[in-house]
């Protein structure tokens, strides 16, 4: 829990609530809204007064209160003014950016820890809110804040450490499985990768098409020439300059 335990009561209760959501298919039912419930209310009572403060509270509660209330169990019920006001506390903190992405800074408002490189708080944040729109059903809040996340994944595809890691690709995969995308123009296109010494026969040739083109596709090269064959034939040539 990059977030810590600022608000100890509060956001410790909403990561072992999500915890236990997490394998509710395996508990006792009746014992686990014994357990789920009260915690509910100890999280909406913080709501109501005041004492759920920095942005990674305010996501986790959130994305548990949704969690517990309308996620995949439904243990505990919980009163729309309530659930509404959770999100109304979350955005007021959201960061827009130019082109429209969202996502959430740490404790101190800060977004980027150093070199353009976003916190790990920053991204858990961020990671809790996109679970929440998820089970919601609030695409259009959803869309802007995966894409957020997508966009601050390093070059090996991770984020910052570890756990953000783990809680950025979960609710990116959540995000994934929870809505259906309607592609209207297909990307096929096949790839071809060539070595210089032998222009005749690809090195390399995958193909992108509409199931897989948000699958990253990577290849150990050294110094190729690139060609892509699309619909229309237009050939790029691209000499790289890493050894990708």
């Amino acid at each position: 829990m990059m977030g810590g335990v600022v608000e100890s009561d509060l956001t410790l209760t909403a990561y072992v609530l999500v915890s236990l959501l997490e394998c509710c298919h395996r508990h006792n039912r009746t014992s686990l809204e014994r357990i789920a419930c009260p915690a509910t209310h100890l999280l909406i009572r913080g709501l109501v007064e005041g004492s759920v403060k920095t942005p990674f509270a305010k996501a986790l509660v959130y994305y548990s209160l949704q969690k517990a209330c309308n996620g995949t169990c439904k243990l505990c019920k919980c009163q729309n003014g309530s659930i509404q006001l959770a999100r109304t506390i979350l955005e007021e903190d959201v960061i827009i950016t130019s082109d429209g992405r969202r996502f959430w800074g740490d404790e101190s408002g800060q977004s980027i820890r150093y070199s353009g490189t976003p916190s790990a708080t920053s991204v858990e944040t961020t990671a809790y809110a996109l679970c929440a729109y998820v089970i919601a059903g609030d695409q259009l809040a959803a869309g802007p804040t995966a894409k957020w996340l997508q966009g601050e994944r390093t070059n090996r595809w991770a984020f910052v450490s570890t756990q953000d890691t783990i809680v950025a690709l979960d609710c990116l995969s959540k995000f994934a499985r929870g809505f259906e995308f309607t592609v209207t123009n297909s990307p096929n296109m096949s790839v071809s990768i060539y070595k210089q010494s032998n222009l005749r026969k690809p090195f390399i040739t995958f193909d992108v098409t509409a199931t897989d083109r948000d699958v990253s596709k990577r290849f150990q090269v050294s110094q190729v020439l690139l060609q892509e064959h699309i619909p229309n034939y237009v050939c790029t040539y691209v000499y790289p300059d890493s050894s990708e």
